[in-house]
């Protein structure tokens, strides 16, 4: 996956999702991985029950639907090997532990 912002200017960031570890901290689904090309890079990906809603918004769309059904092909060599091989891509041994204030959750709930 590619990721680009006005911020990072020219700079494309790319990210494997293969190399990533999921947990879930306080109502949160966190997703953790690191960037490697061009430069090394922790991130962390939080979802909020509030973010379920503009997933599924997403998905649903004609657009990412017809491009899943060109690359149905991929996704059924995926699931095969998630029902029947062993997953060749292992989660990382150590985990990425991150500082407390590399990034803070703000939920309605503290806004309250």
């Amino acid at each position: 996956m590619k990721i680009w912002s006005k911020g990072l200017g020219t700079m494309v960031l790319n990210m494997n999702f293969r190399n990533f570890y999921v947990e879930i901290e306080d109502g949160n689904l966190l997703i953790k991985g690191q960037i490697i090309d061009p430069v090394m890079w922790d991130f962390v990906i939080t979802l909020g029950k509030d973010d379920i809603r503009g997933l599924a918004n997403i998905i649903f769309k004609g657009h990412f639907l017809a491009y899943l059904g060109k690359n149905s092909y991929y996704l059924a060599i995926f699931f095969f090997e998630k029902l029947f091989k062993r997953n060749k891509f292992e989660l990382p041994e150590n985990k990425i532990e991150l500082p407390d204030d590399v990034y803070s959750i703000q939920t309605n709930e503290n806004n309250s």
